[in-house]
């Protein structure tokens, strides 16, 4: 392992220190320190913003183009056949203003092409730059309340957790009775919080993975920090490989728990995903189709100023026909199919800053990506993170 640069070690120390101080700090003050810096990040626009604004485009026009294409169906399914354009339908496109389709919805922006896949409406700059805001906010409330999650209590944490428990009840007895239970999640509001949740409940502890980031100090620290909550911890790298070691963990009847609304490698499955293609870890899906563990997806969002919630979705079922590469890409994409309409319902929440769809990524990836799938290696393990 390479030792750390000077600027590494003070990021670190800073970072140690910063750590220490919201926990000691109200968290009122905590709390406006973290959206102060949240809105700083914000009004920079660095990288990791314009990224994330690039993903909510998505989010918002594929929303636009929905609500337009089922306004359209119901009101073409109000007008009665052989209606005049005047008789108070829609029929031409405009409502009269004595129909019963004066109080309809204002109508969609115009379409433009988007992108080669298909025409979208233009996204508002003012929302989208609002969204982005909220996105950045919540993001810091995460960081904010990772930190401090040491410090809650735990009684707060029980009171104020909603979540549909008979799929959570649902999982404890897949576990009691040595079935192996994977929970995939998006990068949606506080998972950690909801991990500690759930390990509470019942499920007392389970696996999950982490991708291995510079300074390795800091990486240690939260290394520690989640195996002292109880969580088994596997590195991206520099250490077993975390698909088999998750493999083992499934057999055994435990929970896993994985992030997966973003590939690490070149090995992951693309999807349709927000009218594009994007690209989804396989690791989920392959560890449910070659250990029989149930594959729940898990979506978390945040409610209120204090309080969080956490959706367990129904188990994705293994297809019945097809190689093994085929059913995990089919299950990949019914994974993909329920992160996007979770993100939909809370888009504030979903904390995507890095590139995940293909048109985003640098060209000498995308080329790898589109020669693999072409050679029939289109699912690999990948776990995400």
């Amino acid at each position: 392992m390479e030792p750390e640069t000077f600027r590494e070690r003070l990021l670190s120390a800073a970072f140690g220190a910063g750590w220490n101080l919201v926990c000691r700090l109200p968290e009122s003050v905590a709390r406006a320190l973290f959206n102060f810096g949240a809105d700083i990040a914000w009004r920079r626009q660095g990288p990791g913003v314009r990224v994330l604004e690039g993903n909510l485009v998505r989010v918002l026009r594929t929303d636009s183009a929905f609500s337009a294409a089922a306004t359209a169906t119901a009101k073409a399914a109000a007008v009665p056949a052989g209606s005049p354009p005047d008789a108070g339908g829609p029929a031409t496109g405009t409502a009269n203003p004595g129909g019963p389709a004066a109080d309809a919805a204002p109508p969609a922006r115009p379409y433009v092409a988007a992108d080669p896949g298909g025409p979208y409406p233009p996204v508002d700059g003012a929302e989208l730059r609002k969204l982005s805001r909220a996105v950045l906010r919540s993001y810091a409330r995460y960081y904010l309340e990772a930190f401090r999650l040491q410090v809650i209590p735990a009684e707060r944490i029980a009171d104020g957790m909603h979540v549909n428990k008979e799929n959570v009840d649902l999982t404890l007895e897949y576990l009691k009775n040595g079935r192996g239970v994977i929970y995939a999640l998006p990068h949606m509001g506080d998972f950690e919080q909801a991990g500690l949740w759930v390990m509470r409940y019942g499920a007392g502890s389970f696996t999950t993975v982490a991708e291995r980031l510079k300074p390795e100090s800091v990486f240690q620290k939260f290394l520690m920090f989640r195996q002292g909550l109880g969580m088994e911890v596997l590195p991206t790298t520099g250490g077993p490989h975390p698909f088999g070691v998750m493999a083992q963990r499934l057999r055994a009847g435990k929970l896993v728990c994985i992030v997966a609304d973003r590939d690490l490698s070149d090995t992951g499955v693309e999807v349709e995903f927000f009218g594009e293609k994007a690209l989804f870890p396989a690791g989920p899906a392959a560890l449910a189709v070659q250990t029989g563990a149930a594959l729940m997806p898990v979506s978390c969002w945040f409610v209120g100023e204090s309080e969080w919630a956490a959706h367990v979705h129904e188990e994705i079922p293994v297809p019945a026909a097809g190689t093994r590469k085929e059913k995990a890409a089919a299950m990949t994409q019914a994974l993909a199919t329920v992160f996007e309409q979770a993100i939909r319902e809370h888009p504030e929440d979903w904390h995507m800053l890095q590139k995940l769809f293909v048109n985003d990524l640098d060209p000498e990836r995308r080329a790898r990506i589109r020669g693999r799938a072409t050679a029939g290696n289109g699912t690999g393990n990948g776990t995400g993170a």
